[in-house]
């Protein structure tokens, strides 16, 4: 099985985005952006090895026009586009004009199909090498809503804390922009869920006589 239908494969045949320690080799889905040259070494690598035609009969190659592959995004054959832009990549120099619109797409389209992970990954790659790209205030702003979006995936605390601090960061670093109230509105949306599952815990230890518990939690609710 290719590199790629790993990633997206589920249980019952779902797609789904896969956790770093279930995808091989670990080392590739560490999102840090100092290894997404890494990254995509290792995804190369992998697709070269493995060819992926019997999965996929019609595997994209270095010669894929970049508007083949904006029509793979737009239909939804998310396998076929990542796998045409890293055999792009490797034959295109960083400076192709035709880059940014590519990975632009595959932000987007992995957004749609809630696999945050790979659209940060592209996120990263783009603000990396396009500083001055004239998409770069979308894809910073795409880059924290995906990060938002990902917790209400995971529920984890540690991400919430890791967005929220994200989302402060933009708001310091670039005043009022075009994506400022949406960002905002990320922030609120995250505010609103937290109370709401502080006053369900809240009310969940009134009813079983703990007072302060129940206490401890509204005090959450109004520092929030």
């Amino acid at each position: 099985m290719c590199f790629w239908m790993t990633l997206y494969s589920g249980q019952g045949g779902r797609k789904r985005e896969c956790e770093p320690s279930q995808m091989y080799p670990k080392i590739c889905y560490n999102m840090s952006m100092k290894n997404n040259a890494l990254i995509l070494t290792c995804v190369g690598a992998w697709i070269g090895l493995t060819g992926c035609t019997a999965m996929q009969p019609d595997t994209p190659s270095s010669s894929t026009p970049p508007n083949a592959v904006m029509a793979m995004v737009n239909a939804h054959h998310l396998i076929q586009a990542d796998e045409a832009y890293v055999a792009y990549r490797r034959t295109h120099p960083q400076g192709s004009k035709e880059l940014p619109g590519m990975m632009v797409a595959l932000i987007k389209g992995h957004m749609l199909q809630s696999q945050y992970l790979l659209a940060r990954f592209y996120c990263d790659e783009y603000l990396r090498d396009f500083p001055t790209g004239s998409a770069r205030g979308e894809v910073a702003y795409l880059r924290i809503k995906a990060a938002f979006f990902r917790q209400e995936q995971t529920h984890s605390e540690r991400e919430a804390t890791q967005a929220r601090a994200e989302a402060h960061r933009y708001l310091t670093a670039h005043g009022l922009t075009l994506y400022t109230s949406r960002v905002k509105a990320l922030l609120e949306r995250l505010r609103q869920r937290e109370n709401a599952r502080f006053e369900k815990l809240a009310q969940y230890y009134e009813g079983r006589g703990k007072p302060k518990a129940a206490a401890f939690y509204r005090a959450k609710i109004r520092k929030n």
